[in-house]
């Protein structure tokens, strides 16, 4: 039977690399919660469509985070007495939604889409950053921890991660951690300050001195400290661009459409990021002459557009920000689509889901995944 996962012996407890995408690191890592996590993926894997399985276990080894919302949402709904059918064919269009989700009360199609909030040109620039991390990472630093003030990129240049390691292991042998410790009064991060900067990067990094117990612990990681980021705007446009993707992907279909969106950015989600997406970003108004607010949203929503409500092919939307190690705290919830074609009022979801009445979401909630998959509030650590 295909497994999912290498089966041997492994030894390797080191945490991830910057560098190291998802699959390879739960294949190496031979801590205990990452072989709980590896326990449970194979659980699922292994009741998934024998026909499909060799091309999931492609899509996670090559784009980990779409093959696992394939692989969660078949085991959800296989766990809550649906029957997921992958890929079926439809009238409207050559291409094939995810699943075909039904029982004996209802029927609907099933598109799983991921959202990030960074373009092709951000996700390149930060896979340079995370090999560059992971240069640094691998230098010899037992008297200091790194801090990471400033690490810029030359846009279209491409650092070399040997000067930068050249550079520290150079200017570290400088200084002693005792002096070091002495001459700080109120900040740790008042040390010494190295500057790296030549065509292609730019690097500030201050030294912080290791304690004694910290310093005969040679696997502790170097950098200690990362650069503040900040961001403007929240997650919504990352959702909606994402709904407005598959909400015509394969026409008018004859049955219920359901999109679920997992969120895997950086900025994280919250209930304004979701609202903001489905039905238009919030605004606030003051007519003149008056000095009382009115609040409203803009028609920019996946639900509500300029002329009014569209994408009413799509039934609901499911929202998400699952990861295979967060699924007893991580979200997901349904929201209908008031104004769509096609409801699915004789469904009986076992998810947390809104319904928009009388201008209010009323919520109806579903069961938990401790409760689905048999699991305990702080897995996959132990209790």
């Amino acid at each position: 039977m295909p497994v999912l996962f290498d089966e041997c012996s492994r030894s390797d407890s080191r945490p991830g690399r910057h560098g190291e995408d998802a699959y390879s690191f739960l294949n190496r890592s031979a801590r205990p919660n990452v072989a709980e996590v590896r326990r449970l993926l194979e659980e699922w894997f292994a009741v998934y469509p024998e026909s499909e399985r060799d091309a999931l276990k492609s899509r996670l080894i090559n784009d980990f985070h779409a093959g696992f919302l394939e692989l969660f949402l078949h085991s959800y709904f296989r766990s809550t007495s649906f029957v997921p059918e992958p890929h079926p064919s439809v009238r409207s269009s050559s291409k094939k939604p995810d699943y075909l989700i039904r029982n004996s009360e209802c029927e609907f199609y099933l598109e799983a889409t991921v959202a990030r909030d960074k373009s092709d040109e951000d996700i390149a620039r930060q896979t340079v950053k995370n090999l560059l991390m992971d240069a640094i990472n691998s230098i010899k630093s037992p008297n200091f921890f790194l801090a990471l003030e400033d690490f810029s990129i030359t846009p279209g240049k491409q650092p070399a991660a040997r000067k930068i390691k050249v550079f520290l292991e150079r200017e570290l042998l400088k200084y002693n951690p005792d002096d070091v410790a002495r001459s700080l009064t109120t900040s740790p991060l008042g040390g010494p300050v190295l500057e790296f900067r030549d065509d292609a990067m730019r690097v500030t990094i201050s030294l912080v001195p290791r304690s004694e117990a910290a310093r005969a612990k040679p696997d502790i990681r170097p950098i200690g400290v990362y650069p503040i980021e900040t961001y403007v705007g929240g997650s919504d446009t990352a959702i909606k661009e994402s709904l407005n993707d598959k909400a015509t992907r394969y026409g008018d279909l004859d049955r219920s459409y359901v999109v679920c969106v997992n969120y895997i950015g950086e900025k994280g989600v919250d209930q304004d990021d979701i609202l903001d997406a489905l039905f238009g970003t919030l605004q606030v108004s003051i007519i003149k002459d008056d000095d009382i607010p009115i609040s409203s949203r803009q028609r920019n929503g996946v639900f509500m557009g300029p002329d009014g409500p569209w994408n009413t092919r799509v039934t609901a939307v499911v929202i998400s920000n699952l990861f295979p190690w967060n699924l007893t705290t991580g979200r997901l919830e349904l929201y209908h689509n008031p104004w769509t074609k096609r409801p699915l009022s004789l469904c009986s979801l076992p998810l947390r889901q809104a319904s928009l009445v009388n201008n209010k979401l009323e919520w109806l909630d579903g069961i938990s995944l401790t409760d689905l998959f048999g699991l305990w509030p702080t897995w996959p650590n132990q209790p």
